[in-house]
């Protein structure tokens, strides 16, 4: 009896203590990983905003805070990229575009308002980025 409770113990410990610690680990990267924006994308030349993401398996940067009330100019640059990003679909300026899998693109975006966003979506709407601008 006592041999079956100390492999069940046993079993119960190599099994379980696995799963606690990738929950833990999850959970605190969940917590970690909040929503922030970033303006390390964007350059101001001649009153123009430049700013500049990759697209490959995912937007990056994909949270971007940027000026209001000028005219910016976005870049997105791929690099071999055959994914979803490759194709670029941003509703709010009727842009609807195929990438080249490797090179940069250029889309000009009129001045936005403080408080307006624009969100850009892969071909699959699996990834997003989303630009805000105050």
């Amino acid at each position: 009896m006592k041999f079956l409770s100390s492999k069940k113990t046993l079993l119960l410990g190599v099994v379980l203590l696995p799963v606690f610690l990738l929950l833990v680990l999850a959970g605190t990267k969940l917590l970690s990983s909040s929503p922030e924006y970033t303006d390390s994308a964007v350059e101001l030349t001649n009153n123009v905003q430049n700013i500049t993401i990759k697209a490959g398996l995912g937007y990056s940067p994909n949270r971007i805070s940027a000026k209001a009330s000028l005219p910016t100019q976005l870049k997105v640059d791929t690099s071999n990229t055959y994914d979803c990003t490759a194709f670029i679909n941003i509703p709010k300026l009727g842009i609807k575009e195929y990438l080249p899998p490797t090179g940069s693109t250029y889309f000009n975006i009129p001045p936005q308002a403080a408080g307006e966003e624009i969100e850009g979506y892969c071909g699959g709407d699996t990834y997003k980025f989303i630009i805000r601008f105050s």
